[in-house]
């Protein structure tokens, strides 16, 4: 019992010190992108995460963008290809907070921001910061929302990191504010096995070939009143009642970032995400993957999905497949 309570109280501790980030955003209730997208690289060449969290500023440049949680500035970037103009914090809990796609600075920062763009105009720059020497108070403003960088729409984008471990965290999870989900829903739209494409239906029966075929299916986090889709914040897939993949969208190696096709799927793009129903990988964002461990399937199972998004919304599709 002991034990137990001491483990509990660790872990609450745990909470408490990660979860006092307040939005950067005054009076935000809507996100343009959630933390664990796909996103073409800027070569095209392969399939990245989006490790951060997409803010809306309602489209609008200029909006004042404020310190989450208080601490000391690392770097200051300006005209860098991704992160564009951006602030990285670093707090006393071992965390770092980046801010970037920002238009320009502000505050503190607006005669080091103008003395960077008179001398190195155009130029990417990045200029680093000893530990405890500029320090930056919770709520004070930084910066203004904006489109640099990678960054194509105004907004705050977020990107939180454990120092210690180098993972990035999901920063839905250690933000406070309240969404509004505009109605948002889950759709399964397609399913593909192997090459073959098929639109979805609930129970369905769809045939495949193969000892262990590759089962992509194509589901969609939208709603009516925002032009914005979503990928998910969890996916569970049982075969025949049988739990045998996981994914929690809750934390991701930097080191991992260039891997998204481990579980997203071909004609994956900014909005559409076909998820991998039958990775072989078991590196997060996956936290479980029985998967691997089958050779052969049945010549018929039972294949159960289950979607969670950012809103906590839960949804479940239900399909057969069939040896031909």
């Amino acid at each position: 019992m002991r034990v137990r309570s001491l483990f509990l109280l660790l872990f609450l501790s745990v909470i408490i010190v990660f979860s006092n980030f307040i939005s950067p955003v005054e009076g935000a209730d809507k996100l343009v992108s959630t933390y664990g997208e796909a996103r073409l690289s800027q070569d095209l060449n392969k399939l990245n995460f989006l490790l951060s969290l997409g803010i809306s500023t309602w489209e609008k440049t200029g909006i004042v963008i404020n310190n989450m949680k208080e601490g000391y500035v690392e770097r200051i970037i300006t005209n860098h290809p991704f992160y564009g103009t951006a602030i990285f914090i670093n707090h006393p809990d071992n965390t770092q907070a980046r801010y970037m796609g920002l238009s320009r600075l502000t505050g503190d920062f607006v005669k080091l921001y103008e003395a960077i763009s008179v001398e190195f105009v155009g130029s990417p720059i990045t200029i680093t910061f000893d530990k405890d020497e500029f320090f930056v108070e919770q709520n004070q403003p930084i910066g203004y929302s904006g489109a640099s960088g990678f960054f194509t729409i105004p907004s705050a984008y977020i990107q939180l990191i454990d120092l210690e471990s180098s993972q990035t965290l999901n920063p839905i999870n250690y933000i406070d504010m309240e969404l509004d989900d505009l109605g948002y829903q889950i759709f399964f739209k397609r399913i593909r096995i192997n090459t073959e494409e098929y639109p979805f239906a609930q129970g369905a029966v769809y045939p495949f070939t193969g000892d262990k075929p590759m089962v992509d299916m194509l589901i969609e986090n939208a709603s009516s009143k925002s032009e914005f889709k979503f990928a998910l914040e969890k996916l569970k897939v049982k075969v025949d009642g049988v739990e045998v993949l996981s994914l929690n969208m809750n934390g991701i190696p930097l080191a991992m970032e260039d891997k998204a096709s481990r579980i997203f799927g071909e004609k994956t793009n900014r909005q559409t995400f076909w998820y991998r129903l039958t990775t072989p990988w078991t590196t997060k964002p996956i936290v479980k993957n029985e998967i691997r461990k089958i050779k052969a399937f049945n010549d018929k199972i039972k294949v159960e999905v289950e979607a969670t998004d950012v809103f906590g919304t839960v949804q479940t599709a239900e399909f057969w497949l069939k040896r031909r």
